[in-house]
């Protein structure tokens, strides 16, 4: 019981040494340490955007109906520095795209059906409420004819929902482009 004690205090007092040592020695904990804060770039923005889908969605035809077998989803993960998203929840043909920031730049890893893994970066001179983004390196692509998605394009819509269109390429040709109207899942999360 008296160890019990002696290591309760010894880690009290660790704690609060550590607690006390973060603090510059001229700033009490009152002080709001954000004063001089930089505003967020274009990157922490958008990616702050992306991070705000989390929940569920779902896929729309044109008439406004929900495509079959079109479940998606975004999730924050790896304490708030990664977006997962998942296309096609659960299916044959089921992907997932990972969002983050590297070195300041807003950038996308694709897992793709086709097996190969688009690495793409933010273009900056995509418009306000829409995100462009052009693949820098395929993984496990193998020749450059191969087909892979190299393009995609993710837009905010005033309305809720989000648009994406996504271009694949065999070289320097395009092979095809798929785009989907997404709109939150009834308690999809917000």
């Amino acid at each position: 019981m008296r160890t019990h004690k002696m290591l309760g205090g010894l880690a009290a007092a660790t704690l609060l040494s550590f607690g006390f040592a973060a603090l510059p020695a001229n700033q009490d904990a009152s002080q709001d340490t954000n004063q001089d804060a930089a505003a967020p770039t274009r990157a922490e923005r958008d990616f702050e955007r992306i991070k705000a889908l989390a929940g569920e969605w779902e896929a729309l035809a044109e008439d406004g109906s929900v495509v079959p077998d079109s479940d998606w989803s975004f999730r924050v993960s790896a304490g708030g520095s990664v977006v997962l998203e998942t296309l096609f929840v659960g299916s044959a043909h089921e992907m997932l795209t990972v969002y983050l920031l590297e070195d300041g730049e807003l950038v996308l890893t694709h897992y793709c059906a086709l097996g190969n893994q688009p690495h793409m970066h933010a273009q900056e001179d995509s418009p306000e409420g829409t995100l462009r983004f052009e693949a820098t390196h395929v993984a496990n692509r193998g020749e450059e004819s191969n087909m892979a998605m190299t393009k995609a394009k993710l837009t905010f819509n005033e309305d809720g929902t989000i648009s994406t269109l996504y271009s694949a390429y065999a070289g320097d040709e395009l092979g095809g482009e798929v785009g989907f109207h997404l709109r939150r899942k009834a308690g999809g999360t917000r």
